[in-house]
């Protein structure tokens, strides 16, 4: 997914790439940030700068909407089509056509963390938010515009906030939380009552089904609720009784889905979907897959037939037949942790908790090799032709790319890891020590490591800490050096005698065994960053979509441009002309640096000896 519009990057922009299709990038954090259309052949998706329509044939980018300045978190499809959108300081409401905006209600909608919008009334929405307690609002934009903070009883404040969802003739809202549901007059914000509180089943099916785990309306009658995870409760909603039940299993299930025209629901776990029939209450079929249901996902129903779309808590959008069981899965598209180059024609891409992807620039076309779903490729080394993998609990292993065969490294917990040639060398924090295999150099005292560099021949390390730095002889494993350094955040030698130092400080060429800076770019700061391999250029990403590259001769004249959303990596290949950004989305953007560094003014002294001539 290319989240920024061509018009708005540099004229060195060479190209975007890698697969796009139902790749969202990285979820932010929660349920309804994707919204599905009422006709379902769009999908929009709320990110920070702005709400990109995506087509629901083919999952790529159509356009953008809204206001660019503005920062969206959730967003909703209207009843009459339109699309509301939640921002910091209002709720906006945009013409799913032309993208202009209807209507506007200021409201501090920051931290909104579930909404809901009336099914009758286009304009009214409730939106709720939890912080050791939470708020609900109803916030009205039909006519004179108007912000409902309705009463949240002491039962409520004692779970957080799992659910909104209104009545089907708009008239009652439904605020869903660990202790159980209230029901609000939609208009007004009174509430009503407090129905189905899930305590009442302990006695039935013991104490660990004793909350709310999500819950759906169904009809004016009935509603369903998810208890503990494991066990679907059909309520009615006039006599306030659970009159069906059924057990799901030792799984822990975390999201139930809105039911479908042909009455079924599904209920999500990590690489598990449940297909459930509402009038029977019976599992229909039982869907397993590479996809992650749990924070920060959901499964979205279409309204006028029986397809589903899973939105994959790593960043990835499946398509779902629940009629058939059908599933058109899409590889996940997390967070970069790593780009390098393989060569000058193709990219490769670490991703967390998603697979490592390989582009071929010549051709645009991506393959994967999967990981386990706890593991990321955090690094890869040329002379191994090998990715370093890391795993929640922190063991690594080497993978070779070519015949994905293992070499288990081994625990680095609290650690800092880099990859030197086919070494991998770990700071141990906690023990103060620095690791190699069976190499084992003590750094004490040294707390705070904040990043390690190892010379080009293997001979020293360089060792950041928080207000100080070591330079450490690797053949005798003596500290050499120990000087004072603030701010370095992200270090890399150039030769053996020169080392970029890139951080809070700005970025600096020093000389590592005394700390002496011999040059300095204090615009350039920031821990995303990457040097040339002859330490010459430096680029540093940060921010919504700011990339600045910058060179040791010419350090203060730096080149700012846009060029990711989100920007988290970024790489130069081997002779620094290209330079390759990932950011939150599932493409890759490739840069022309020798173009870019052209855009710089004339040097001074350079115009002089044109004006002598």
């Amino acid at each position: 997914m290319d989240l920024i519009d061509k018009a708005r990057l540099p004229s060195f922009y060479v190209g975007s790439f890698g697969a796009s299709a139902f790749r969202r990038g990285a979820s932010f954090g929660d349920r309804q940030c994707i919204a599905l259309s009422r006709d379902a052949r769009s999908l929009y998706y709320a990110t920070y700068p702005r709400v990109v329509e995506l087509s629901a044939d083919d999952g790529r980018v159509r356009r953008s909407l809204g206001n660019k300045d503005a920062i969206f978190d959730l967003v909703a499809p209207a009843c009459d089509g339109s699309i509301v959108a939640f921002e910091h300081e209002a709720v906006r409401w945009l013409d799913a056509t032309s993208g202009e905006e209807l209507c506007v209600v200021p409201v501090r909608a920051a931290g909104q963390s579930r909404i809901a919008v009336s099914p009758t009334e286009p304009r009214r929405v409730a939106s709720g938010k939890y912080y050791g307690q939470w708020a609900l609002f109803i916030i009205d934009g039909a006519g004179e515009p108007r912000v409902v903070n309705a009463e949240v009883p002491d039962v409520a404040r004692c779970g957080s906030l799992i659910s909104l969802s209104f009545s089907k003739d708009g008239s009652e809202l439904f605020a869903a939380c660990r202790q159980g549901v209230l029901r609000y007059d939609a208009r007004t914000g009174a509430l009503k009552e407090t129905l189905f509180d899930p305590r009442g089943l302990e006695q039935e099916f013991g104490a660990a089904r004793s909350y709310l785990s999500d819950f759906c309306v169904l009809d004016e009658r009935a509603a369903l609720a998810l208890v503990g995870g494991t066990l679907l409760v059909r309520v009615d909603l006039a006599t306030n009784r659970a009159i069906a039940t059924l057990l799901l299993g030792s799984d822990y299930y975390a999201r139930l889905s809105a039911p479908s025209p042909g009455g079924r629901v599904t209920v999500g776990t990590a690489g598990k979907i449940l297909v459930v029939d509402v009038r029977s209450l019976a599992i229909e079929r039982a869907i397993t897959g590479a996809f992650s249901i749990a924070d920060g996902a959901d499964v979205l129903v279409e309204p006028r037939s029986e397809r589903a779309w899973i939105v994959d808590g790593r960043g990835a959008l499946h398509r779902l037949a629940l009629d058939t069981g059908a599933l058109e899965l899409a590889e996940p598209c997390s967070f970069p942790t790593i780009v390098r180059w393989r060569s000058d024609d193709e990219l490769v891409v670490g991703r967390w908790y998603s697979p490592i992807e390989f582009i071929d620039l010549r051709s645009d076309a991506s393959t994967f090799l999967a990981l386990g779903s706890d593991e990321h490729a955090i690094e890869f080394s040329e002379r191994r032709g090998s990715a370093l993998v890391r795993t929640d609990t922190h063991e690594h292993s080497w993978l070779s790319l070519s015949d994905r065969t293992r070499t288990a490294l081994g625990n680095g917990a609290r650690s800092q890891a880099i990859v030197a040639g086919d070494r991998l060398w770990i700071a141990d924090v906690k023990r103060q020590k620095l690791l190699s295999g069976d190499r084992s150099i003590d750094l004490a005292p040294c707390k705070h490591i904040v990043t390690i560099a190892v010379s080009p021949d293997e001979t020293r390390a360089f060792v950041a800490l928080k207000s100080e730095a070591l330079l450490v002889d690797l053949a005798s494993d003596a500290v050499l050096a120990r000087y004072k350094l603030l701010g370095a955040e992200r270090a890399q030698f150039v030769t053996e005698d020169e080392l970029v130092i890139m951080g809070s400080k700005g970025t600096k060429w020093i000389d590592p065994a005394t700390g002496t800076v011999r040059a300095h770019s204090p615009k350039m700061f920031g821990s995303n960053a990457a040097c040339s391999r002859d330490g010459q250029i430096v680029a540093v990403i940060g921010g919504v979509s700011s990339v600045a590259i910058a060179t040791r001769d010419r350090p203060t004249e730096v080149v700012s441009f846009e060029g990711a959303a989100h920007p988290q990596r970024a790489a130069f290949n081997e002779d620094a002309t290209r330079l390759a950004v990932a950011g939150a989305e599932s493409v890759v953007r490739v840069f022309d640096v020798t173009q870019a560094l052209a855009t710089r003014d004339v040097p001074k002294d350079t115009k002089r000896k044109r004006t002598a001539k």
